[in-house]
């Protein structure tokens, strides 16, 4: 009976945890698209167009370990 308790524990831990990390992703992502991008892709990119393609592609690169696994949240 007592292993049963712990692992109840360790589950709530493990949700409690998880919860705060996806909160903190959100939080991160919308305050990074609301103050750094002001709402728009092209003020994000910058104004120098030789610039867009690098910029694009980090962004590209980063999108899917910060944005995709918010929206794999109704999936899961």
């Amino acid at each position: 009976m007592l292993l049963a308790s712990q692992k109840g524990r360790q589950i709530r831990a493990v949700l409690v945890t998880e919860i705060v990390l996806l909160a903190l992703i959100i939080l991160l992502s919308y305050s990074f698209w609301t103050r750094v991008c002001d709402n728009s892709l092209s003020l994000c990119l910058g104004d120098n167009p030789l610039l867009y393609l690098p910029k694009f592609l980090l962004l590209a690169i980063i999108r899917p370990f910060v944005f995709t696994p918010i929206s794999l949240l109704p999936v899961i």
